[in-house]
């Protein structure tokens, strides 16, 4: 039971700096410069490259997951759009 309960903390500690680090994503793509609501694809790749000192595929998965969390939209061949509930 406590070895249950320990492994249970862990799990959420983990879900917590998650949610963190995509809290700190956000915050970093809050700040460039849109076109009808539309972050354009190099803008969002330099930005998350270079503060996270990270490969453009890496930013690329990045940006799948936090889509798949309904924190941004992926605008295909063109950028992304935040979604305002974020």
């Amino acid at each position: 039971m406590y070895i249950y309960l320990i492994v249970t903390n862990i799990v959420k500690e983990i879900r917590m700096a998650k949610f963190s680090f995509y809290d700190e994503v956000l915050e970093r793509l809050k700040k460039l410069p849109d076109k009808n609501g539309i972050i354009r694809f190099p803008h969002v790749f330099y930005k998350l490259c270079s503060s996270l000192q990270i490969t453009k595929e890496n930013a690329w998965l990045i940006l799948m997951d936090m889509e798949s969390r309904d924190m941004i939209e992926i605008v295909r061949n063109n950028g992304i759009r935040m979604n305002l509930k974020y």
